[in-house]
């Protein structure tokens, strides 16, 4: 038996999501989140856009330069303060 990480960021839980959308262009997906490790990086590493919202555990002011410790992109491509 050998170990597949799921969830975030790792790719099998957004192959799912998009699996369930294919009738979607995938350069229309984006990602909504508030975890910098987790939401963004996974649709970094997965090649779609994200959204980093500021109501959760990061702000915009954690992205400055932002780069995981295995030296991957962190930054989102959009900020917003609030879903609201």
């Amino acid at each position: 038996a050998r170990f597949v990480p799921l969830g975030k960021p790792h790719a099998p839980m957004f192959e799912a999501a998009t699996r369930r959308l294919s009738a979607v262009d995938r350069r229309r997906l984006v990602m909504v989140g508030d975890q910098l490790a987790t939401d963004i990086l996974g649709a970094n590493r997965f090649g779609i856009d994200s959204v980093l919202v500021e109501t959760g555990v990061a702000r915009a002011a954690d992205v400055s330069a932002r780069a995981s410790a295995a030296g991957e992109d962190e930054r989102p491509t959009y900020v917003m303060a609030t879903l609201g």
